[in-house]
C-alpha cells in the first residue's frame, strides 16, 4: 500500500508536465522512415537527429523528417 501512494503522490505532482523522450536513428535507409514515422506518433516523443555513413544521405533524410543531421556517431550520441 504504501509504494501505490509513493506512486499516486509523484504522479499528482507530474500532472501537467509534458515529459518527452528524444531519439537518433543510425541509418537512414528504407526502414528509417518507417521508425521516424513511429517516432512521430508516441506522445511526448520526439526525433531529434540522425546518422549515415553518406552525409548527403543523413542530411536529406533530416530535411524531410525535421531533425539534426550528424557527421559521426559519437557526435550525434554526444
Amino acid at each position: 500500500m504504501r509504494r501505490l501512494c509513493r506512486r499516486k503522490h509523484l504522479s499528482s505532482r507530474l500532472a501537467g508536465y509534458e515529459m518527452a523522450i528524444g531519439f537518433g536513428i543510425v541509418g537512414t535507409g528504407m526502414i528509417a522512415r518507417f521508425h521516424a514515422a513511429a517516432i512521430k506518433e508516441i506522445r511526448g516523443a520526439k526525433l531529434i537527429g540522425c546518422f549515415n555513413s553518406t552525409t548527403e544521405k543523413a542530411k536529406t533524410f533530416a530535411q524531410t523528417h525535421e531533425c539534426t543531421a550528424y557527421d559521426s556517431l559519437d557526435a550525434m550520441l554526444a
